[in-house]
């Protein structure tokens, strides 16, 4: 369950009682349930630790305030389900094609998943690194097998007549 403190701020000089301090705190998982836990931790440690610190003063002038800053609802889709699989056999197919990941991540599926909706995440094709870091690197080398993955995706979950047989289920007429 990956918990991050992204920034911490606060005080004037190295020696000096921070009159205000900050932090920014990314918390995530593919459970709900789980991520509500998690938060709920977090929280009463950081109303613990400030009523701790007036207590230590024999002050009230230490407070919290908390303000949501980004929300990446928890979901997950079976490993098994159709639509993984249908990714990850476009993406074997395709050489030297984006690689599947399986893995809890904040990306532009956790929505759907959210609502119960399945949903992945692919690749958009090209070579890249150390992802969310000041150092994150991007080169289009072979970016044109990213749409080639996501287009073989689609055929293979709505098949092609006279070719292949869906591999989603067909809905009921309504």
């Amino acid at each position: 369950m990956p918990r991050t403190v992204g920034t911490v701020r606060g005080g004037t000089s190295v020696n000096a009682i921070a009159g205000e301090a900050r932090m920014t705190v990314d918390l995530r998982s593919n459970s709900t349930e789980e991520l509500m836990k998690l938060k709920a931790r977090v929280l009463a440690l950081v109303n613990e630790a400030a009523a701790e610190e007036n207590r230590r003063w024999g002050s009230d002038r230490i407070s919290v305030e908390i303000n949501l800053i980004g929300e990446r609802p928890a979901g997950l889709v079976a490993e098994d389900s159709p639509l993984v699989e249908a990714a990850r056999r476009s993406a074997a197919a395709i050489a030297r094609g984006p690689h599947v990941v399986f893995a809890g991540a904040s990306t532009d599926s956790n929505l759907a998943m959210s609502l119960g909706i399945p949903a992945v995440t692919i690749g958009g094709g090209g070579e890249g690194g150390n992802w969310h870091s000041l150092n994150e690197w991007y080169k289009p080398t072979d970016a044109y097998l990213g749409p080639q993955n996501a287009l073989l995706t689609l055929l293979m979950l709505a098949g092609m007549e006279g070719v292949s047989a869906p591999v989603l289920p067909r809905r009921a007429a309504r």
